[in-house]
């Protein structure tokens, strides 16, 4: 009888082995030091587009060319004579791990008129959890189910959002499996962008999750050539799951995209280093009645635009920060250029006389300047309103139609994003060094970065979601470059990457009537444990003594947002809110400032509202929300008048 062929390599920690069966190729793992086993399950299953049958077809049937393999790889390479589509993948052992990699050169369609490789899924049903162990997903940044009473359910969707599906938050490029046999989590270090991540459950108490390598999801689409790299990493039964993932997750961010520690970036940027005893106040100017963000607002009066705050009012306001105590204060200006916030993007001069004009800003800039302290804006390269003097097609994504991509609706109108890797010095670079030439200093913030990555169809400047990713990316390292720090909001893992602080980060699950929606059970806070440490997390607004309670338990820098007059979700400041921030200042920053930049190493919820957290530097903080009572280290944290 023939020997069914086998492929295998082994190290230490793991030993993968590839079977060639009848239709195709099946893979097997085991975790040498504790016994636990995956599979055996197909190897790979490429999806193939038919355009002439108008369907996708998984490819459970195909040729094997060839199988290489080495001390520490297996390369299969495989084919489809009917589509004739090919491909070699690689799976190494690397370092206790399981690498998998698939190079863009080794991908053949060889009749792409009629075929197209659109996927390739990666070890399907692999990575498993029975109904005592848990299923860990990246929706908003890292949500969990138990697959015990969970109907059967199949459901997925790409790393860093798309559009369709953004509530889900998919800003961590993770997942993973465990139980009380151990588990497995799968980072996807290359190309994540492109990964789809899939998850199923049965019904009866088993889920599964894993990646599916996408290169296109519609005929046209353009292909990011770069390598695709899923690293599979085993947990044992006694690690917590949510933190073995989320330190793999940081491993990457230091090792592979070099994200260098806050202790040390604060030692070579000055703005940095500023932030940690500084505040971020957010003064609110003014706003159009129109879009999302105003819908609750009457329209009756004939006057669209409110002035919720003057360039002098701001002055006078921040000044009483200076006469409660604050020596040292970050503000980031919204709504300050023309036509308030949102509202003319990318034109955003001349600064509006409603508020004071660029007279007005210059004054306000250079008073708060002679103070020490750091006068920024809050603004926004992404955002693109067509009736708009800067307006340029040229920087606009375009959809798949050939049109304009229309992806918002905001106090300017509707909205259609920018191309970034588009822009021209003037509209990048240059608009910073006009903004600098006005006086403002210190960390800029950069809105809406990362919004959902699209793909361009822009005849000029087509690309995938990559370069839309990439795009970003020279925003960002623009304004580093020339402010010297930057911030954005919601924190998609690879702005996290190129930005020093975030706001509103980790996502959030929306949903509840899409499949995932009916299994994940909890949220996990896998986003503080992979990323704090790294950039500075800021807090909500207003502040409180739950405020406090946030920031100090998860370690975050203090921000707050205010108008003279109200619009909807911003407040109107009040002496109490000054003195407020102050007694918030004191201890989040003074007191305990240290723990912005430690890593946080633990994170437990041990009640309702109750929240216990482990930094690197040995503090351990407990935060009772329900009896409002503090602990740092088993010191009682007094509650200041202010704050009552």
């Amino acid at each position: 009888m023939a020997q069914t062929p086998t492929w295998t390599i082994a190290d230490s920690a793991l030993s993968f082995t590839v079977t060639q069966s009848e239709n195709g190729l099946t893979a097997h793992l085991r975790d040498l030091r504790t016994g636990r086993e995956w599979g055996p399950s197909p190897l790979l299953i490429p999806e193939v587009h038919d355009r002439s049958g108008q369907r996708t077809d998984r490819l459970e049937t195909y040729r094997i060319d060839r199988v290489e393999s080495g001390a520490d790889f297996i390369h299969p390479i495989i084919g489809h004579t009917a589509s004739g589509i090919a491909l070699g993948i690689w799976f190494r052992l690397v370092k206790g791990e399981l690498r998998v990699v698939l190079s863009l050169p080794e991908v053949y369609e060889r009749i792409p008129t009629r075929y197209r490789l659109f996927a390739v899924d990666i070890l399907p049903g692999f990575m498993d959890a029975n109904s005592t162990g848990r299923v860990l997903t990246p929706i908003a940044g890292g949500t969990s189910f138990c697959p015990a009473n969970k109907p059967a359910v199949r459901d997925r969707f790409l790393l860093y959002l798309e559009q369709s599906r953004w509530e889900l938050g998919t800003v961590l490029p993770l997942c993973a499996a465990h139980d009380t046999r151990g588990g497995l989590c799968a980072i996807a270090t290359g190309c994540a962008q492109d990964m789809e991540c899939r998850v199923e459950t049965d019904g009866k108490g088993t889920g599964r999750i894993g990646y599916a390598i996408t290169l296109r999801r519609f005929w046209p689409d353009p292909v990011d050539f770069e390598n695709r790299q899923i690293v599979y990493s085993p947990i044992r039964s006694d690690e917590d799951p949510v933190i073995a993932t989320a330190k793999r997750l940081r491993r990457h961010a230091m090792e592979d995209w070099k994200k260098q520690p806050l202790a040390e970036r604060r030692k070579v940027a000055p703005e940095v280093e500023y932030l940690f005893h500084a505040p971020t106040i957010r003064p609110f100017f003014g706003i159009e009645n129109e879009g999302m963000f105003m819908q609750s607002i009457a329209k009756s009066d004939p006057v669209s635009f409110t002035c919720t705050l003057t360039f002098g009012e701001a002055r006078q306001w921040l000044d009483k920060y200076r006469a409660a105590g604050l020596r040292q204060l970050h503000t980031e200006f919204v709504g300050w250029n023309a036509r308030g916030h949102d509202g003319m993007y990318p034109t955003r001069f001349p600064i509006d006389e409603r508020f004071g004009g660029e007279t007005g800003f210059r004054e306000l800039v250079d008073w708060g300047s002679a103070h020490g302290w750091r006068m920024n804006v809050h603004d926004n390269y992404g955002m693109t309103i067509q009736n708009t003097p800067n307006y340029d097609a040229e920087c606009v994504i375009h959809d798949i139609s050939g049109v304009p991509l229309l992806s918002g609706w905001w106090s300017g109108g509707d909205e259609y994003f920018s191309w970034p890797n588009a822009f021209p010095h003037a509209r990048l670079e240059g608009h910073m060094e006009h903004l600098k030439a006005l006086g403002i200093r210190g960390k800029t913030y950069c809105d809406y970065m990362m919004r959902p990555l699209e793909v361009n169809y822009h005849p000029r400047w087509k690309g995938p979601r990559g370069d839309h990713m990439r795009g970003q990316m020279r925003v960002m390292k623009a304004a580093q470059d020339i402010f010297g720090a930057v911030g954005t909001e919601y924190g998609i893992f690879p702005a996290a990457m190129a930005c020093d602080s975030i706001s509103g980060f980790g996502g959030r699950m929306g949903r509840k009537d899409w499949p995932i929606g009916q299994l994940c059970d909890r949220k996990e806070q896998t986003y503080l444990l992979a990323i704090h440490g790294l950039v500075l997390l800021e807090t909500g607004y207003h502040p409180s003594w739950d405020y406090v309670l946030n920031a100090v338990s998860h370690g975050l820098h203090l921000r707050d947002e205010w108008a003279a007059r109200p619009v909807p979700s911003i407040a109107v400041i009040t002496d109490q809110g000054v003195h407020a921030m102050k007694a918030a200042v004191d201890i989040c920053l003074g007191q305990f400032g240290h723990l912005l930049q430690e890593e946080m190493v633990s994170y437990a919820e041990p009640a309702d509202k109750v929240r216990v957290t482990k930094f690197a530097d040995g503090t351990e903080v407990s935060a009772d929300f329900n009896t409002k009572e503090l602990v740092v280290n088993g010191k009682r944290v007094e509650r200041p008048a202010a704050l009552a």
